[in-house]
């Protein structure tokens, strides 16, 4: 039994749909999406695409930004992150996140 994350092609299908509001036709066939907080400067990360993700079982992992890569490592964007219900972080400091 395999966890897996979702294509960048699913991704990318969920994000262009959510950003108009469409996110409910958006296919999903993953167990895990993840979706950046910002690519640059736009914003992706959005707690409309979160709920749909969630009332499909789908769980949500973030960084802050994708390009140009950042983990999350600040205590506050952390506790944002807690707050938008994301399941997952990519992090240089567990130790900080406990």
């Amino acid at each position: 039994h395999w966890t897996y994350l979702a294509s960048p092609q699913e991704t990318k299908r969920f994000i262009l749909l959510s950003k108009i509001g469409l996110q409910s036709l958006a296919k999903t066939t993953t167990q895990i999406m993840f979706l950046p907080n910002k690519i640059g400067r736009l914003s992706i990360l959005s707690n409309r695409g979160i709920r749909e993700l969630h009332k499909r079982n789908v769980k949500v992992w973030t960084c802050d930004n994708f390009n140009p890569y950042q983990n999350v490592n600040s205590l506050t964007a952390m506790e944002k992150y807690r707050k938008m219900n994301i399941n997952g972080i990519y992090t240089d400091n567990a130790k900080r996140l406990k």
